[in-house]
């Protein structure tokens, strides 16, 4: 994506977007307000920094979560209520419906980041970038006890070494199916996202380090 212009430096994007957005930074437990996540790592609330870009009444559909850390952005969605109670049309066209809110949410974020928000830091503290250097992912995280019977089920499951028949997978092949336009590579570039996933919230803060976010 030409003309794309991305710190290499993250403690310098990170102060960027800490005094150009008051108020957006806090430690990803208190953003996730989920009691199975207990990261201390510093993050940005999307809905903090679109609410200081964008004007009044205008409302942005991108995730909750910016964390800026080791060269990797990562945008993180929290949610709940995925879960299809039966195998009805409406509850599959509910679940769909969930998806196509996902997908929108990880465009808009990342559309966001570097068509706004970059482009402001540059010219608001005249920071150089160098362009398209960042690994960028988005995670979906489902909230186990909204979907406790699932997670439950899930947990047996991996034990029993079948994760290919649990939910989640389910649920990761077909949100990473419904964004695979976002992570798609194009003559060996990527566009929009270099890795999307799914996890559950008790799995964050543990994929948080093994992936080294944090």
């Amino acid at each position: 994506m030409g003309g794309i212009y991305i710190n290499t430096n993250q403690d310098k994007l990170g102060e960027c977007l800490r005094n150009e957005f008051k108020g957006a930074e806090k430690k990803l437990k208190e953003l996730a307000e989920n009691n199975k996540i207990s990261s201390d790592c510093n993050a940005f609330s999307f809905d903090v920094i679109s609410k200081q870009i964008c004007n009044k009444g205008l409302k942005v559909n991108s995730c909750d979560v910016l964390l800026v850390s080791h060269s990797k952005l990562l945008f993180i969605e929290f949610k709940t209520g995925c879960v299809a109670r039966n195998n009805s049309v409406a509850e599959k066209l509910f679940l769909e419906n969930i998806k196509l809110k996902i997908r929108l949410k990880a465009y808009e974020s990342i559309a966001l980041f570097e068509k706004v928000i970059i482009p402001r830091l540059v010219e608001n503290y005249s920071l150089k970038f160098c362009s398209e250097s960042e690994f960028k992912c988005f995670w979906a995280v489902i909230d186990s006890e909204k979907n406790s019977r699932r997670a439950v089920n899930d947990i047996w499951l991996a034990k029993s070494g079948l994760n290919d028949k649990s939910f989640k997978t389910k649920m990761f092949n077909e949100m990473k199916n419904s964004l695979a336009v976002y992570r798609k590579g194009f003559d060996d570039n990527y566009i929009f996202y270099n890795a999307v996933d799914v996890c559950y919230d008790y799995e964050v803060d543990h994929k948080l380090v093994k992936d080294k976010f944090c």
